[in-house]
């Protein structure tokens, strides 16, 4: 959880030291490592999860400007955060109290719900260019902030969706974050109360 707020908070204070870009690879690689490492539940997973963790870095880490080397690494990373997401939620769901574990799993995994939205939106982009209203000197920081935006109901307008494509990918995720909070508050909260009311 602490890798996942990392990333969303180092990017903003890279612009403001030498060491930005140094930062990002390092919040970066804890979030896919730590992420690989915290979710395997079988030797298999371990290896999947930090095979691919690793291919995604790499790639991350050789930033070429070429589409298809971004959009390779684009949908590996999607294809790595929904494992890492699916992995969480079932978890929680599995749990039979309610502890630190689950709570900071699904914590996370709404963390993650944002990163899977600004994955999407940064892949439509590249795909579709104008498929949002971003500034010409858009990174993929400001997709996460307009994920994080969308999902907590904020939307201050900077950045909209253009596009049907675009309009209809942020709506599912805006319905999916709505959901996220109502199920899984809801089944932690009814975990809860049938813990409380056996141990009374």
């Amino acid at each position: 959880m602490l890798s996942l707020v990392a990333l969303i908070i180092v990017p903003g204070l890279a612009t403001m030291t030498n060491l930005g870009i140094i930062l990002m690879d390092i919040s970066y690689a804890m979030v896919i490592f730590i992420g690989a490492l915290f979710v395997a539940t079988s030797m298999r997973e371990l290896i999947f999860s930090m095979g691919l963790g690793l291919t995604i870095f790499l790639l991350f880490a050789l930033r070429d400007d070429q589409l298809s080397i971004n959009f390779l690494n684009s949908f590996l990373t999607l294809i790595f955060f929904l494992f890492v997401f699916w992995k969480l939620v079932t978890f929680v769901l599995k749990e039979k109290e309610v502890n630190l574990h689950a709570i900071y799993a699904s914590v996370s995994g709404y963390l993650i719900l944002g990163v899977l939205a600004a994955l999407l939106y940064a892949m439509i982009e590249s795909i579709i260019p104008q498929s949002f209203s971003v500034p010409e000197d858009c990174t993929f920081y400001d997709f996460i902030y307009f994920s994080y935006i969308t999902l907590t109901s904020v939307g201050y307008g900077d950045i909209a969706p253009i596009l049907p494509l675009a309009k209809s990918v942020t709506i599912i995720f805006s319905i999916a974050s709505q959901f996220y909070l109502t199920i899984l508050v809801a089944i932690i909260i009814g975990k809860y109360l049938a813990n409380e009311s056996k141990s009374v």
